[in-house]
């Protein structure tokens, strides 16, 4: 099984984002920081996997109507949050796309009511694959300092067994 994961990694990375995200993402970057993984490699297939997840759900916001979206379950067990999201795209609309992928929890909704809102799907992928972008920068740049973090905790604590040897 092993052999298999190392063999086709950059698919199992690619359906991995695109169906879990960050889940994988987060210690896909590190072991990219670490060499394992390839990083270029892996950043394009994280910006093609978020895209494409997030098409999806512009995709659905798109087909069904709004009123039918207020319904959905998905969307009653979150309707304070699903309210707030609305007005504050309203108010903003595309910012609020850009800013969203930054903001836990409200990424999906966003693309939800990026559709249901009959935004250009033009105009919707070129603000999303920016945001993409930046947001996979900001990650990474998270996991730069994460990997330093570790590496200086690796260095002091053999120090300290040193001084105690």
């Amino acid at each position: 099984m092993l052999e298999l994961l190392q063999q086709y990694q950059y698919i199992f990375l690619f359906v991995g984002i695109l169906i879990t995200g960050e889940v994988i993402l987060l210690p896909g970057l590190y072991f990219a920081i670490t060499g394992a993984f390839e990083l270029y490699h892996l950043l394009i297939i994280a910006i093609i996997a978020t895209v494409l997840a997030d098409s999806g759900w512009y995709i659905l916001g798109r087909t069904i109507p709004i009123d039918a979206l207020k319904t959905a379950k998905l969307i009653q067990k979150r309707e304070y949050f699903f309210r707030k999201a609305s007005r504050l795209f309203d108010q903003h609309g595309l910012k609020f796309l850009f800013f969203s992928k930054f903001v836990y929890g409200c990424r999906i909704i966003t693309q939800i009511l990026c559709g249901a809102n009959r935004t250009t799907y033009v105009r919707y992928i070129t603000v999303n694959t920016l945001s993409t972008v930046v947001w996979l920068m900001a990650l990474l740049a998270l996991c730069f300092g994460v990997s330093r973090s570790i590496d200086l905790l690796r260095l002091f604590f053999h120090r300290i067994g040193l001084l105690f040897t």
